[in-house]
């Protein structure tokens, strides 16, 4: 069976950490920290390229070191490279699973004078993932009013997903259906409309609805089974609004007023609530 990766390829990549720009300016070389494959299946071999260029103003000579598993990510017996200044070389790794298990390694580049550094080789078997709040309180709300919000959410996995989502009134989620693509971002509308003066918790629960099963990478407290995928906790208290005039009257006299002309009152309303208050004044005729 596959081997695998020796636990001094685990610190090797650990080394890795490095920012690019920060080894870039060590090493006088360019190349991204890792090579990723995510769409894989045994007995096929599947090609990607490390591009390693010379960000220095002079000529460098390059090696690199060969894998640890180095039948399963194969590549060709380590010559020099000579680098000009802004030349870049391609190295081909050839990738070919015998098993469909997630798998690790690097290959240590090394710059002569300078040092040497890893660049990571990922594997990663396909696995749904959704990056999703835990919760979200929408505090005090207006009874009989709409309060909306924006909820992001992101596809952290590896194939895309369609997702449909399920709550109870009076919270809603819009849109309750949608396509997310791998590694795309979404917002939902999440609204809350209490019809009465009490608090109210939920729980709003997204469904994987893709035709192809794929393992799934949940929080705790949800099944590794079934096409439950995230799980967000809604809450929210309704209030009444209380509206008062500063000066309470019933009436409002504007006494005389030649003809032509026009007075003003002003009428100040307070809204003594915790909760916005939305009101209209209408003209009622006698």
């Amino acid at each position: 069976g596959q081997k695998p990766a020796k636990a001094r390829s685990h610190s090797l990549t650990q080394k890795a950490t490095v920012e690019r720009a920060d080894r870039a300016r060590s090493f006088g070389v360019d190349t991204p920290d890792r090579i990723v494959w995510r769409h894989w299946s045994p007995g096929g071999e599947y090609v990607r390229k490390l591009i390693i260029k010379n960000t220095h103003d002079r000529l460098q000579v390059v090696r690199y070191r060969l894998p640890e598993q180095k039948a399963t990510f194969f590549v060709d017996f380590p010559e020099p490279v000579t680098l000009s200044s802004g030349m870049h070389y391609e190295l081909e790794i050839r990738f070919r699973p015998t098993a469909l298990v997630e798998m690790h390694d690097s290959i240590e580049i090394e710059v002569d004078g300078r040092g040497s550094f890893f660049v990571g080789l990922d594997a990663l078997t396909p696995y749904a993932k959704l990056a999703v709040p835990d919760k979200h309180d929408f505090g005090f709300c207006p009874v009989g009013a709409v309060t909306k919000t924006g909820v992001a959410i992101r596809n952290s996995g590896t194939v895309p997903l369609d997702l449909e989502w399920e709550v109870q009134g009076p919270f809603t989620i819009e849109p309750a259906v949608l396509h997310v693509a791998e590694g795309e971002s979404a917002t939902l509308t999440v609204s809350f409309k209490p019809d009465e003066a009490l608090a109210v918790v939920a729980k709003a629960v997204c469904r994987m609805r893709n035709s192809v099963a794929v393992p799934k990478k949940v929080p705790a407290g949800i099944p590794e089974t079934g096409d439950v995928l995230a799980v967000m906790a809604l809450s929210g208290i309704g209030k009444f609004a209380f509206l008062r005039a500063l000066d309470p009257t019933d009436k409002i006299d504007f006494g005389g007023i030649l003809t032509g002309l026009s007075s003003e009152k002003t009428v100040t309303i307070e809204n003594r609530s915790s909760v916005p208050a939305t009101f209209d004044i209408q003209r009622t005729d006698t």
